[in-house]
């Protein structure tokens, strides 16, 4: 279990890495209209916390909470991957990256918070 300085710590390295992830992707699509972009700054974000968030909230629970922990990374990646398929059908442009850059964001955050920081701090970079 985490002291409550350590998991705000580790929380805010979730948010940064997110912030980062998105930061890249926002600056790609910088000339895109506000709202056409799929994923920027913002979504990235709160995909890295919400990977953080779900990591300290699973990790009393051991190998339930591994499952409870893929479960809602399944859910999470369904979600943007039904945006970034609306996306596709609307502008067809294709590409996977958007789908790839959100799934990192959120795995990255909960490993920052169950696992290693550090670790997860190099592949957000």
């Amino acid at each position: 279990m985490l002291f409550r300085s350590e998991l705000i710590w580790r929380l805010s390295v979730a948010l940064a890495i997110g912030l980062l992830i998105g930061l890249e992707r926002g600056w790609k699509a910088r000339d895109a209209a506000e709202g056409e972009r799929t994923a920027g700054v913002r979504t990235h974000a709160l995909a890295g916390l919400l990977g953080g968030v779900w990591g300290a909230v699973v990790a009393p629970y051991g190998g339930h909470g591994v499952i409870a922990l893929a479960l809602a990374f399944l859910a999470f990646v369904a979600v943007i991957a039904l945006f970034r398929l609306r996306e596709i059908t609307d502008e067809h442009i294709y590409g996977a990256t958007t789908v790839v850059a959100a799934m990192l964001s959120f795995a990255l955050g909960a490993l920052a918070v169950v696992g290693e920081p550090l670790p997860a701090v190099a592949g957000g970079a």
